[in-house]
């Protein structure tokens, strides 16, 4: 089967449910020429629980979840595992990006945002997912 046919898996994790809402549309209009399978989450647990299961293509979370740097050390603890890029959201990274400065492939999307920077994030996180224009 051709990459371009099968489904991308994405987990998206954060415990807002607004944002849980939203960012399946603008997924899905990114990337709307693709079959998409979204399991989202709201928890540092359920993080790292989704992409152990689904060994997810895309991963997007918050930072600031159930707890302080929730998102930061769910990144570390896939990164032990797997080398998916991933986009950590926030609207105070707060030292992440420090904690996060030996760890390659992490992108950053400030809260709030609109569809065209999270387009942007998207894109330079995952280039081969996106034909050139």
């Amino acid at each position: 089967m051709n990459d371009q046919k099968k489904p991308l898996t994405i987990v998206c994790v954060d415990d807002d449910e607004q944002m849980r809402t939203l960012m399946p549309v603008y997924i899905r209009y990114c990337l709307c020429e693709r079959e998409i399978d979204l399991i989202t989450g709201s928890s540092r647990a359920e993080l790292t629980s989704r992409v152990e299961q689904s060994k997810p293509h895309i991963i997007i979370t918050d930072n600031d979840m159930e707890e302080k740097d929730a998102g930061v050390r769910g990144i570390m603890d896939i990164r032990s595992k797997y080398d998916t890029p991933i986009i950590l959201m926030s609207g105070h990274f707060n030292g992440a990006r420090e904690k996060l400065r030996e760890i390659s492939e992490v992108y950053y999307l400030d809260k709030p945002f609109k569809l065209p920077k999270f387009e942007e994030v998207l894109r330079t996180a995952y280039p081969r997912l996106f034909s050139p224009r």
